[in-house]
């Protein structure tokens, strides 16, 4: 084979594989990009469920119980008081989970001992709103029969006016309640009281 000839060819196999090569190549590329890209969880900004919160659940019930079986009316008084701290210190958790920032030890016993206050606080306007106005009820009722020339009923007429009242007086502690657990155990009214606590303050 003459010299031209075998240089012709030899280029003509160099293009060959130089093409294959860049068809792989291209190949590649397509399936690389159609490929799905794996979500890798995101340990910031996300909620999760820990193996710390499992013991402190785990912790708790068997506190619970142990309580339970030596006196119900104390264990269901702390269940009354002291689950609404356990959620509001796991809104907590949660909101600085997202905002990834650690939530300390010392954070959560703040929080816990706070929402303890607050639910005590919270139980107290109930109970006051329940007994003002249950106690005005009667009062009114008393006295209105008082008025009427019904002084030897009064007595009777008092005590359904306080009936009556203790309706409305539950359905006003109720909505006290309410607005106490808007005002601190959501997730917003946590966000803004640390705002609150990070807000440097102005001197006037």
């Amino acid at each position: 084979m003459s010299r031209p000839n075998q240089l012709k060819l030899d280029k003509e196999n160099e293009e060959t594989v130089w093409n294959k090569s860049s068809q792989q190549t291209a190949a590649l590329n397509t399936q690389s990009n159609s490929a799905s890209p794996l979500s890798r969880p995101n340990p910031l900004g996300q909620s999760s469920f820990t193996l710390t919160t499992l013991f402190q659940i785990v912790t708790g019930c068997s506190v619970f119980f142990a309580v339970l079986q030596a006196s119900p009316l104390i264990a269901i008084l702390g269940t009354i008081i002291l689950t609404p701290a356990f959620v509001r210190t796991a809104i907590a958790s949660d909101v600085y989970l997202q905002k990834g920032v650690q939530f300390t030890w010392l954070r959560r016993s703040r929080y816990f001992l706070e929402s303890t206050g607050l639910t005590v606080v919270s139980l107290f306007f109930s109970a006051a709103a329940f007994a003002l106005i249950s106690i005005f009820f009667g009062i009114f009722s008393a006295a209105v029969a008082s008025v009427m020339g019904l002084s030897e009923l009064a007595r009777d007429i008092a005590f359904i006016g306080t009936v009556c009242g203790m309706i409305w007086g539950g359905t006003a502690g109720f909505i006290v309640f309410g607005l106490c657990i808007r005002n601190w155990y959501t997730a917003a009214a946590v966000e803004s009281y640390e705002e609150s606590l990070s807000r440097p303050e102005t001197a006037n």
